[in-house]
């Protein structure tokens, strides 16, 4: 059975953690915040910020996936807009969405070449994503054209 401390001690460990605080900085303010009381060793604090990081890391990437979708949503929906004539952007607009779809494409291509493996799967996943075609009398038309 491991030892266990208070839990306000290990609320101030992980509160100088998140202010930047070293496990060895840590295990030396403990014993100032908490005189006469058992203080855990630099590993154990080295542990919960381990523990901490993860954590913030996972809540991190779970928010970027939710931001990603809800940004395409709204880029498709801005697309739309400029393609039907309701909206009008600016050169300016118009240069900074070509140039950031452009450096995804860049980075996505260069990450293909770098792990081919990774290339495959990414291109199995767009085959299975995608829409089929639709037959119009003899006519194959995908995404609105003629192929």
């Amino acid at each position: 059975m491991g030892y266990y401390f208070r839990d306000e001690i290990v609320a101030q460990s992980r509160a100088l953690t998140l202010l930047g605080y070293s496990g060895e900085r840590i295990a030396t303010e403990l014993p100032k915040l908490f005189p006469g009381e058992e203080i855990p060793a630099e590993r154990t604090i080295q542990g919960w910020a381990k523990e901490l990081r993860e954590t913030a890391l996972e809540e991190i990437r779970d928010a970027e996936v939710s931001i990603s979708r809800r940004m395409d949503t709204i880029i498709h929906d801005y697309l739309d807009r400029i393609e039907d004539g309701t909206l009008k952007p600016s050169f300016s607009q118009v240069m900074l969405g070509w140039g950031l779809s452009h450096d995804k494409v860049t980075r996505t291509e260069e990450s293909r070449r770098a792990h081919p493996v990774v290339g495959q799967a990414q291109n199995v996943l767009i085959v299975l994503n995608a829409k089929p075609p639709k037959v119009i009398e003899g006519v194959v038309v995908r995404d609105n054209e003629r192929v």
